[in-house]
């Protein structure tokens, strides 16, 4: 389960089930090459929220990763404008 949609204040917002005992590091990057971190989720099971506060002036690309880095499973959401 993902959603994602804009807020009438031009934030971006995320929603996504994160799995029990799983960490998360949803990251941006206007260009693929170089992401920065904008929040950190700790999974409980449950659907979360994530909301980019940097309002989007520009296209976007986000994506959420596993912090464990042997796992390499990842979902990418693109934004447009």
């Amino acid at each position: 389960y993902t959603s994602s949609n804009f807020l009438h204040s031009g934030f971006f917002k995320m929603r996504f089930i994160a799995e029990d005992s799983l960490n998360y590091i949803i990251q941006s990057s206007n260009d693929l090459r170089n992401c920065y971190d904008v929040d950190k989720i700790f999974g409980t099971g449950s659907v979360v929220d994530c909301i980019d506060n940097n309002p989007i002036l520009i296209n976007k690309y986000y994506r959420v990763k596993l912090e464990d880095p042997s796992m390499v499973t990842w979902v990418i959401i693109i934004s447009n404008l």
